[in-house]
């Protein structure tokens, strides 16, 4: 963009510096034929100092206008150049805003996307440790009522075993008198 704009000014300054040529072409030739006009009628002394003195006269009148139209174009080539420049620092700006403004606007877009997928990770996570949970608590259920089972079978074969020993105990006193002792 900055290379199209240069072109562009360097376009205009060159058709500017063509239409002056022109102009000061047409304007130097007119004036030549002018003072050839002149100088053919007056007498041929006075044709030659005229000669010398317009051919001064124009030269420095051209001296002088060439130095004033190369200032003339440095001062536009200037101005051109900071009016570019300052355009190009705005629209920098303008897009660099915009940039921003868009990135912000994706960064917020992509958050909530993050977040809402973490979200729905989260509660898949959470029904699987539910689920996991569950099947603990059903199988530490299942042992809790198998141990209490356990338990009270023992109770009751324990119980036995200690009643069935001493009615042992007792019928061996009756049998034989006197209990022979533990083995």
């Amino acid at each position: 963009m900055l290379n199209e704009i240069k072109n562009l000014v360097k376009a205009e300054l060159t058709t500017s510096e063509k239409k002056i040529g022109v102009h000061f072409d047409k304007k130097l030739g007119i004036q030549g034929k002018k003072l050839e006009t002149v100088m053919n009628a007056k007498l041929g002394s006075q044709e030659k100092r005229l000669g010398k003195f317009v051919d001064a006269k124009l030269e420095v009148q051209g001296e002088k206008f060439g130095k004033l139209m190369d200032t003339k174009l440095r001062d536009q080539e200037r101005k051109l150049g900071t009016m570019v420049d300052v355009k190009l620092v705005a629209q920098e700006k303008k897009l660099g805003k915009i940039v921003d403004e868009k990135l912000e606007a994706q960064n917020k877009r992509l958050e909530e996307l993050i977040e809402v997928k973490i979200e729905n990770r989260i509660d898949k996570l959470e029904g699987k440790l539910l689920d996991w949970k569950s099947e603990i608590l059903n199988v530490v259920d299942a042992l809790a009522l198998e141990i209490k089972e356990s338990r009270e079978f023992r109770e009751i074969i324990g119980h036995q075993t200690t009643s069935n020993t001493d009615r042992i105990e007792n019928l061996e006193k009756k049998t034989f008198g006197a209990v022979v002792g533990d083995v």
